[in-house]
């Protein structure tokens, strides 16, 4: 009876340390997420998706404080979830930004002309007009 009492403290014991070692293993990898998202700055072109982000991590640290590592570990999971999203966007607006003062560099005359709009005269129409000599020399 003792020894079944003992092998159950055991492997509870096991398993508790189990879920606060996973959940700080997920609140790590947040607090990377937030880190390399924080390196496209993402507070100015993805509000939302950074302040989710943030709050989350929050609360996440808050949950692991009170030692409810299961709730710590999927805020912390939801966390860098949102962080991703927020790089993401942040570093797709870096790049149109990019794009954008490329273009102001690129003088007009080597940007590429949409065939809609071209207004350079249509060969194709004027070759049809041409009237060739059927009276070619023939030696």
């Amino acid at each position: 009876m003792t020894r079944n009492l003992s092998l159950l403290l055991l492997l509870l014991s096991a398993s508790v340390g189990c879920a606060s070692i996973r959940s700080t293993i997920r609140l790590t990898e947040a607090e990377q997420a937030l880190y390399q998202a924080r390196q496209y700055d993402p507070q100015d072109s993805a509000v939302y998706e950074w302040t989710l982000a943030e709050l989350y991590m929050v609360k996440s640290r808050e949950e692991w404080g009170y030692s409810d590592y299961e709730a710590a570990e999927v805020f912390a999971e939801k966390a860098a979830k949102w962080a991703a999203e927020a790089e993401e966007m942040a570093s797709r607006e870096e790049t149109f930004e990019a794009l954008d003062e490329a273009q102001e560099i690129v003088p007009a005359e080597a940007a590429p002309v949409d065939p809609m709009e071209d207004d350079r005269p249509d060969f194709q129409s004027e070759f049809e007009t041409l009237e060739f000599d059927e009276g070619l020399d023939e030696d």
